[in-house]
């Protein structure tokens, strides 16, 4: 009886817009935004029932983070959903069957409506889910004056992949403060449309470290922002995409086995480069991303200066097992 009162209880402070699944002592909340009272309902209840277990979701993290989070401070686990992995789907489809699925992935993205289409409609779809789903939470809570702004940053960041990005550069481009630039790509970070990754520095002199890389978390968003989704082998931006579709596995792997390495990149003033850097524990882990078979060697100043680290290189050819352990 008490578990239908509780049950009671949430559908009332709920109101509209998710439905629920009650089995045993687990409540699954599906898609809880807009919600009010909730979180303090939540709180409430947890408190009185210990042996509950609630699954509360919700597309938008903003309303998450900023309404549910604070009143479960130290009675709740978060989980972030990304789009599907590679880890997921060589583990559920093995790894010659997605082997075959590379080129559309690398296309379309790892959206899971996009991802289960039909070849015929994932252009559209994910064209779709760029241009009203992806902008929903930065529109709908925040104070956006101009929607056409965060969309010209957008594609700028876009055509950046895999590049620096100065964010003096990018207001001189988009004749706008420098401030507001920040302030658009730390929404993006939050909403989990970009990944911003830093340059990584031992303080050595000759080492970049205030410019930045942007990733987007589905290679298919960043191709629809360009409304361009033509296959690798005729792309100027193969390089780009696939150090974007790499290092995003990368970190969706360890995410999902709970390692929270610091991800960095590396460049000094010579021009020598370093895709992708791990930092577990103080050992670092340098990643060499190209698309074909090739090789590669550790740049000569980086390895002068940090001895100790692990070099790996990753191609078509090794991609599923090179960024799934």
């Amino acid at each position: 009886m008490e578990g239908l009162f509780l049950f009671m209880a949430l559908v009332a402070s709920a109101k509209l817009h998710w439905s629920s699944i009650f089995w045993r002592n687990i409540l699954i909340l599906v898609n809880t935004c807009s919600l009010t009272t909730l979180p303090y309902n939540l709180s409430l209840n947890t408190a009185r029932f210990p042996s509950l277990q609630i699954i509360a979701t919700g597309s938008s993290s903003f309303e998450l983070q900023n309404e549910v989070s604070s009143p479960l401070t130290g009675r709740k686990i978060e989980f972030n959903l990304y789009p599907l992995s590679i880890l997921e789907l060589k583990n559920h489809e093995g790894i010659n069957a997605l082997a075959g699925k590379l080129g559309h992935i690398l296309k379309f993205g790892l959206y899971p409506s996009v991802y289960l289409s039909e070849e015929d409609k994932v252009a559209r779809l994910a064209g779709e889910i760029t241009s009203s789903y992806l902008f929903k939470d930065i529109l709908a809570y925040q104070d956006i004056r101009n929607p056409r702004i965060l969309e010209d940053i957008l594609k700028a960041l876009a055509l950046q992949t895999g590049n620096e990005v100065s964010s003096n550069e990018l207001a001189n481009l988009l004749n706008i403060d420098r401030a507001t630039v920040m302030r658009y790509i730390d929404l993006l970070e939050k909403i989990f449309v970009i990944k911003v990754l830093r340059a990584y520095s031992g303080n050595l002199r000759n080492e970049l470290s205030r410019k930045f890389k942007v990733y987007f978390w589905d290679i298919g968003i960043r191709n629809a922002l360009l409304n361009n989704f033509n296959d690798m082998s005729i792309r100027s931006d193969a390089g780009a995409i696939w150090e974007n579709f790499c290092a995003l596995e990368r970190i969706k792997t360890h995410s999902y086995a709970d390692r929270q390495p610091s991800f960095y990149f590396w460049r000094n003033y010579q021009g020598q480069e370093v895709d992708f850097i791990e930092e577990i524990d103080g050992k670092l882990k340098a990643f060499e991303f190209k698309y074909t078979k090739s090789t590669a060697k550790l740049p000569s100043a980086f390895a002068d200066n940090y001895k100790n680290s692990e070099f790996i290189v990753v191609n078509k050819e090794n991609v599923f097992s090179r960024l799934t352990s």
